[in-house]
């Protein structure tokens, strides 16, 4: 005769398959040694799954295996902001602290003060990030040179990226900008007519 409550208490086992978005997120199940695998056996159970993949906000999620094969489909959201600068707005969370060479006219213009015919104020552009919780990935800036007329003469569009080595570690305060702005061919950006923008910024967690 069977004891079928022998076979009852035999765990079963079953596949776990977690499909993310972002592809190739990195699983991890708390609690266990090892290594998440996609269609490992588990026993039947539940278990507590974290997810986690760079520019992305976390997640953890409670599992119950119970199928045969499980397969359960994770989303995670974007922890990148993308924030537009406007004149008008109460504040904006950078702003370039190169008082010696800006001169900051609102939110978002400065008027360039060095009168000398060199483009160093452009490779000391310090920012300082007031984003609470957020760091600086990059920033977009409008550089425009006015005419005697005050028509613009000139235009650039330039993309800055802090210099990650000089960030510090759970600050996110003032940072160096490596790239120096480069103007394009026949382009003087050294007058006192010169004005930068910035556009927008781009932070994340």
């Amino acid at each position: 005769m069977t004891d079928v409550t022998f076979f009852s208490r035999i765990e079963k086992r079953v596949r776990l398959t977690i499909n993310t978005e972002p592809e190739n997120a990195d699983i991890k199940i708390i609690g266990m040694k090892r290594a998440y695998k996609k269609g490992m056996k588990l026993n039947v159970g539940q278990y507590t799954i974290r997810i986690t993949s760079p520019t992305y906000n976390p997640r953890e999620i409670v599992v119950q295996l119970e199928e045969e094969h499980s397969t359960f489909n994770i989303q995670l959201t974007s922890s990148i902001e993308q924030i537009s600068c406007r004149e008008d707005q109460q504040g904006f969370p950078l702003e370039f602290i190169n008082k010696y060479y800006l001169k900051k006219l609102n939110n978002c213009t400065y008027q360039l003060l060095a009168g000398k015919t060199t483009n160093t104020p452009f490779k000391l552009l310090v920012t300082k990030n007031s984003h609470q919780s957020k760091h600086l990935m990059k920033a977009r800036l409008e550089i425009k040179q006015y005419g005697p007329s005050g028509n613009v003469a000139s235009l650039l569009i330039a993309e800055i990226k802090p210099r990650a080595a000089k960030i510090i570690a759970g600050s996110s305060g003032i940072s160096d900008v490596p790239e120096s702005i480069r103007p394009e061919s026949g382009l003087d950006l050294i007058n006192r007519q010169t004005r930068l923008t910035i556009l927008d910024a781009t932070f994340s967690y």
